[in-house]
């Protein structure tokens, strides 16, 4: 094992050499934060430990906290990855055409998110307790949440107004449905598959977001658009007026 870690030191050490400062700089901080995402996906983020994470990229226990003050502060830049990997994901939804292509789309991800992506999904879960009993490191998780559901909704209300649909909810509550949809179900599919199959994800998303809870989508229905009212009657889902960038919030969990 001591021969293996030497091995990389070295072929790190060559190839550091051969880069300017700021790309050493950014070379290590990404090899860290692979390392850092197997370390926490493998072992958990309690029972991981710094050491292992530095030996894992082939550097001392220095480099780590050179570019990271804690082992939290890494957990969270390590979700800063995840999220944005998340809402590429789910920009790119709006890019497929047809109903089938994209209910196919959802429930891929859904089945995703319940195997081989099934650790991060606890891994999230064991951060988020530890996160909720220390004010500090909650709070930076809620920032990172507030970001993700801003994006979101920033995405929903861009979509709906290219289709000149009217959307079920306000935008915000709309983000924070959708996040917290999957990640629910997810759950369940991970303690339960049967009970929560993938399409069942596929199904509900499109109806949420396509404003009606009963219908069925058809591979020849728009994609994506919400139906204007047909009729004054109030309901749970009466649209409220669209929030500013500073009314966004509520709470969800940061993977789609």
């Amino acid at each position: 094992m001591e021969c293996v870690t030497r091995v990389k030191e070295v072929l790190a050490a060559v190839t550091i050499q051969r880069m300017s400062r700021a790309e050493r700089l950014r070379s290590t901080r990404a090899r860290l934060l692979d390392a850092a995402a197997e370390g926490f996906a493998r072992h958990g983020f309690h029972a991981a430990t710094v050491d292992d994470v530095a030996e894992a990229a082939g550097f001392t226990k220095g480099a780590v906290y050179a570019h990271f003050s804690s082992k939290e502060e890494l957990f969270l830049t390590v979700i800063d990855r995840q999220i944005e990997e998340d809402f590429d994901w789910f920009a790119s939804l709006f890019q497929i055409e047809g109903d089938a292509d994209l209910l196919a789309a959802l429930a891929a991800r859904a089945e995703r998110r319940g195997t081989e992506n099934g650790a991060w999904l606890l891994l999230s879960m064991e951060f988020w307790l530890y996160a909720v009993r220390r004010p500090p490191v909650a709070a930076a998780l809620a920032a990172r949440y507030q970001t993700l559901r801003a994006r979101l909704a920033d995405h929903l209300s861009t979509q709906y107004a290219t289709e000149g649909a009217v959307p079920p909810l306000r935008t915000d509550h709309l983000a924070t449905a959708l996040i917290g949809l999957s990640n629910g179900l997810a759950l369940q599919h991970a303690l339960d598959p049967a009970a929560a199959p993938s399409r069942l994800f596929a199904a509900a998303a499109f109806r949420l977001v396509a404003g009606d809870i009963t219908a069925t989508p058809s591979e020849d229905a728009a994609t994506w658009r919400a139906p204007a009212p047909a009729d004054p009657t109030p309901s749970f889902k009466t649209p409220e007026p669209e929030a500013s960038k500073s009314e966004v919030g509520g709470a969800g969990n940061p993977s789609l």
